[in-house]
Order: structure tokens, then sequence, then C-alpha cells
């Protein structure tokens, strides 16, 4: 079986575009397939992936806000639940869980919330005004095991090194890298622009007319790689699936300009100042029973025992 990414670092590595809310066992949406079109909001089918990305990237230009929905895993996708917020009270995550979901809502420039459940271990980010909070189960692997799930800790960046694990999450979440501020197929590669469109019919994603394409590549053993895209009549995403061997994925995009603005938690506790761990240079400091703290903020190179155990966010793999 196929190994899944974890969730929040593979964000620093791939494009990525996610979203926020949701029930305890709420479904994420399907895709029914109804026609196959001719045309897009009264002008020519794209032919090829470049042409549908100038398409979405035109739209986008109209976009304040958005939620992003993604699900990913193996087996049937509509029956992975959707994350809800942090609770004490959560049964423990299912170490052999197979699945991973996000959601992920975003109000350009610079704000977000996002929500993750990987085999049901919740971790839980908001970014607003230049700096990210976080609670749940990213907080308890990367800066302390005793912290409550409901606990928000601001991720001051004076106390975290860039050249950290999470100082690179920090800049892949919020900053300037951060693929969710763009349009979701703003970063092709030159190679993947040139790729040839299959029309494959209209469908409804959450109630709006999408026109579908895929295209289909390889991946480095050979085997193929399927994304379908689909759009609306303005040029905006609604969907894309893919699938690769016994591992498939859906994001859906909805509620365009229609996000409310994110506000930061009215209580965290703060990295360096109040949990200890480290120092505005991102040299370990005193920890809060007084023992030295584990330096997970120091700079690479350094006794940092965190890094590919730290979970990281959904990578919605677009790119060939």
């Amino acid at each position: 079986m196929t190994r899944l990414v974890p969730v929040l670092l593979a964000l620093i590595l791939v494009l990525s575009g996610c979203s926020i809310g949701g029930g305890d066992d709420e479904a994420a949406p399907t895709a029914t397939i109804l026609a196959v079109p001719g045309t897009t909001g009264g002008t020519a089918a794209p032919r090829l992936v470049g042409e549908l990305a100038d398409r979405i990237n035109a739209a986008w230009l109209s976009v304040r806000s958005y939620r992003a929905t993604t699900v990913q895993g193996n087996g049937d996708l509509a029956l992975v639940p959707l994350p809800t917020t942090p609770d004490a009270a959560a049964p423990p995550a299912d170490p052999n869980a197979t699945w991973e979901a996000v959601v992920d809502e975003i109000v350009l420039p610079d704000q977000r919330h996002y929500l993750e459940s990987s085999g049901g271990a919740i971790s839980e980010f908001s970014a607003v005004g230049g700096r990210v909070y976080a609670r749940g189960r990213f907080t308890q692997i990367a800066i302390r095991p005793d912290l409550d799930a409901t606990t928000w800790v601001n991720l001051d960046p004076a106390f975290i090194s860039p050249d950290s694990t999470i100082g690179q999450f920090l800049s892949a979440f919020s900053g300037g890298d951060a693929a969710a501020y763009r349009a979701p197929l703003a970063d092709l590669q030159p190679d993947t622009r040139e790729r040839e469109l299959t029309p494959v019919g209209t469908i409804d994603v959450g109630g709006r007319s999408c026109a579908a394409y895929r295209w289909v590549d390889t991946n480095d053993t050979g085997d193929p790689m399927t994304r379908v895209v689909s759009i609306d009549a303005a040029g905006l995403p609604c969907s894309l699936e893919f699938t690769a061997s016994d591992y498939s994925s859906r994001t859906t995009w909805d509620m365009y300009s229609q996000v409310p603005a994110i506000v930061a938690p009215a209580e965290s506790v703060t990295v360096g100042q109040t949990l200890g761990m480290g120092t505005a240079s991102g040299t370990p400091g005193a920890g809060v029973d007084g023992t030295a703290a584990t330096p997970v903020i120091a700079p690479a190179g350094a006794a940092t025992p965190v890094g590919a155990a730290i979970p990281v966010p959904v990578a919605t793999p677009l790119a060939g």
C-alpha cells in the first residue's frame, strides 16, 4: 500500500491549496459525470494544461477568499470524515489509518485557517497579522508532548530559526512561499503546461456545474498518474482528482469571496517566552520546569530531534 505523506511539511515541497470547517462525520463532496462539454463559459475549451491554468489564473484575480477541502489515501475517499476542532476528550488516532483530510480557509492576502486530520489526529493552524498559531497533534510533536491539544501556541518567528523545520514550515504556510495564496495551477512546470487535455464531461461539484478535463503522465517508475481538473463557467476551479496506483486524492474549492475574516485566538502561549523553547537567536533556552528545553527550533545541523516526525500539510498533487 502507498504510504501517505505526513500532512504539514509537504506544503514546503509541493503545490498546495486546501480549506476549513465541517462536521464530525461529514463526507467530502462527490462529483457525478453528466455530459461532455464543447465550451466553457462561452469560450473554446482549453486544449493544453497551460491554457487551463491561464484561464484559472485570470479568474483568480476576482477571488478575495475561498475554502478548499482535500481528502487523500487508499480506499473510498467519500467515507473519509472531515476534521473538527481539537478536543481534549477526542479518542486517539488510528496509527494504521491510510487517509488524511484537510479543510483550509483562505482570506487574501495573508489570512489562513487550516484544520487537518491524519487518521483522526487533529492539528489546527491560524495565520493572522503575520503570526501563525497552532494547536493539536502538531504542537505535541513539534513543540512539547505534554501540551494540551486545545492549547494555542503562538509560533513567534523571533524564537524560531528560519532554517529549522518549523521555520521552513512557517514560510511555506503563510510567507511569500505559501502556494495557498496563489491560483491552484499557478506554478506548473513548462513541460506540464504543454500536456494535452481530454474533456471528460460536465460534473456537479457542490451544486455547481463544472467542465472537467483530464491529463495523464507517468511517475519515475513509469506508472500512470491521472489528474482531472474541473472549472466553473467563470473559470474558477471546482475540483481536482488525482489517481496513482492504490493512492488517490480529491480537492474541492468553494465559498469564493464568502469566507469571513480570520481572527487570532483569544488566548495563546508563546514559543520561547512562555514555553522556554529557545531564544531570539534560535539557541536552546530553559524549559518551563527549569530543565533544558528540547531545541526543536534550532537551525538545521543543531541537535534537533524533530524533523520527519513533524506532521505536515496535505500537498495537492497538481504539478506533473
